[in-house]
């Protein structure tokens, strides 16, 4: 096998049906409604409808239990959505898990794929025990 070998993780938080609550869609949702402010500005920054946008912020709000945007009266050209103190929390906390998750999961697939093979398909000598 020419190239080298990694594990590919995606860090999500689901509810006990497996529906998910939060992951990296969505926190890149909040990123970027934080940076710009607009739903319909995020909508095309992400390259996603303003309905896929606004249902994913509203399902995980319903999920948690908590308002994780405002929306401000008024269509003014400037910032009109603005992020709770909720979301802000949830970005911070998702960001330490998914660095976490994916530091576990580098170390444990080195012990796992850090081996090689011989021409004749058998293992080489490096096998973890």
């Amino acid at each position: 096998m020419s190239g080298s070998l990694r594990v590919d993780t995606r860090t999500r938080i689901v509810d006990e049906n497996g529906a998910i609550v939060f992951g990296e869609g969505r926190y890149q949702i909040l990123l970027a409604l934080d940076e710009l402010g607009s739903l319909a500005e995020v909508s095309r920054h992400l390259g996603m409808s303003y309905r896929a946008v606004w249902g994913k912020i509203n399902a995980t709000e319903e999920r948690l239990g908590v308002k994780l945007v405002v929306r401000n009266s008024g269509r003014s050209k400037s910032n009109n959505t603005t992020l709770t103190p909720a979301a802000r929390y949830l970005i911070e906390k998702f960001a330490k898990l998914e660095a976490a998750t994916r530091a576990f999961c580098e170390g444990a697939a080195d012990e796992v794929l850090n081996y090689h093979f011989r021409e004749d398909g058998e293992a080489a000598d490096n096998i973890p025990d």
